[in-house]
């Protein structure tokens, strides 16, 4: 009859040991999720401000961006640099949507991404040269199927 006393008391320890081990993996697990997603940000915030500082540092850039936004017609050389520039940020924000859409990274990033890409797409010329790239298979098919309606809710072309 001890023994099997004894028996039952390991058997309850060790279900509560299950339980707390379970507790503390969840928990590690979403710590693990949360620095994960951390580092995706911060990967994706260096990129976007090496980005600006580019801007920032060629005035080149910024004219033709503004020329963009504000003409429409462009001279071949403007145009280039406004797409150039234009291009790198859709490639973060591509990156940054497949991260969201796994789930690492949190919306808030995600939609600032979003919002720059959308702002830096205001401009007709833009894209035009958008659709071009899109169309010869620059970027991912699930990618441009948000972009495209997003723009559509957004210009309404």
């Amino acid at each position: 009859m001890k023994l099997e006393r004894y028996a039952l008391v390991a058997e309850i320890v060790g279900g509560i040991a299950i339980v707390i081990s379970l507790a503390i993996l969840i928990v590690e697990v979403r710590g693990n999720t949360q620095a994960i997603r951390n580092a995706n940000r911060q990967s994706l915030a260096t990129r976007a401000q090496d980005m600006a500082l580019i801007l920032a540092a060629d005035p080149d850039i910024a004219d033709s961006l503004k020329q963009a936004v504000s003409a429409n017609e462009m001279d071949q050389a403007s145009l280039a640099r406004a797409t150039n520039f234009m291009m790198a940020n859709l490639r973060i924000a591509e990156e940054a949507y497949y991260l969201y859409r796994e789930g690492e990274l949190d919306e808030d990033y995600w939609r600032t991404r979003a919002a720059v890409v959308l702002d830096a797409l205001r401009s007709q010329a833009l894209r035009d040269q958008y659709t071009s790239f899109k169309d010869r298979g620059f970027f991912t098919p699930d990618f441009t199927a948000w972009l495209d309606r997003v723009l559509a809710e957004t210009y309404d072309d």
